[in-house]
């Protein structure tokens, strides 16, 4: 069961543009910081998402989907308002939706770090 999650969560990586790849290529040092990790990697997406509509007015903020998922807010199918809603969408912050996209990228990594490194989670029993 655990090889065909961790095959799910490949897959799902596997769909991603470029630039979670690339990220997601890294080496696991001891020192490596999953949250610093995911803030960079939602730092570069902002960066790179072109803006599907643009703002209207001051109140209307301009808009993209997910560049990693292809996902939208239910009540705004135009997507996320960018940069905050797209933030708040890649790291499942509030009442957005967790890109399934990342969700999947995190756990692996976390999964696998743990792995390698259980001295640095002395307090943390595994759990898939």
């Amino acid at each position: 069961m655990r090889d065909k999650l961790e095959q799910l969560r490949l897959d799902v990586i596997a769909t991603a543009p470029w630039l979670l790849r690339e990220m997601f290529a890294l080496h696991f040092e001891p020192d490596f910081n999953l949250h610093s990790w995911q803030q960079e990697l939602i730092a570069k997406v902002l960066e790179k998402t072109e803006v599907t509509t643009p703002a209207i007015n001051l109140y209307f903020k301009d808009r993209a989907l997910c560049p990693l998922c292809g996902d939208s807010p239910e009540s705004e199918p135009d997507g996320f308002a960018v940069p905050t809603g797209l933030a708040r969408h890649l790291e499942g912050y509030g009442h957005q939706r967790e890109c399934r996209v990342m969700m999947a990228a995190r756990e692996y990594i976390r999964v696998h770090h743990f792995e390698k490194y259980p001295e640095k989670y002395p307090y943390t029993q595994y759990m898939d």
